[in-house]
């Protein structure tokens, strides 16, 4: 299974005192879904990770893009069924400029001790072996 994220297209507003009102009150990012973005640094999903995720016998996986990211800005995270990815960088009189995030629900039965990651050429890959007992087996019938 591929899941794709939808990027909400941005309402237009036009050049009447109706539409300067609201982008007074909105900021001028003129994204009314999140009329907050100006204060919280972006809008609903837009410092969300592109990630895809699939699934075979062995394991799941999770492929991100990240380019112009080092392993040291990376953090990958697995607790209590939630796998966390994280980056940033870009620290500005220790403020971080850029960061993003996105966090999955795992399934039950992933074997935790053979979790990994790898970050090589911009594209961070993690597998989430499955446990033994998850994986599919053949039942002969006698």
């Amino acid at each position: 299974m591929k899941l794709i994220r939808y990027d909400y297209p941005e309402l237009p507003l036009g050049t009447s005192e109706f539409a300067r009102w609201i982008r007074d009150a909105i900021g001028d990012s003129g994204d009314l879904r999140d009329p907050f973005s100006s204060w919280t640094g972006g809008g609903a999903g837009r410092n969300a990770l592109a990630v895809d995720l699939y699934e075979n016998e062995e394991a799941f996986h999770a492929v991100a893009d990240l380019p112009g990211f080092s392993k040291s800005q990376v953090q990958v995270e697995l607790e209590n069924s939630v796998l966390q990815i994280s980056c940033s960088k870009g620290e500005n009189q220790g403020e971080v400029t850029e960061r993003f995030s996105r966090s999955f629900s795992v399934p039950d039965g992933i074997d935790t001790a053979k979790v990994a990651a790898r970050l090589e050429d911009g594209i961070l890959s993690v597998t989430l072996p499955k446990s033994e007992n998850r994986r599919p087996r053949v039942v002969t019938i006698d």
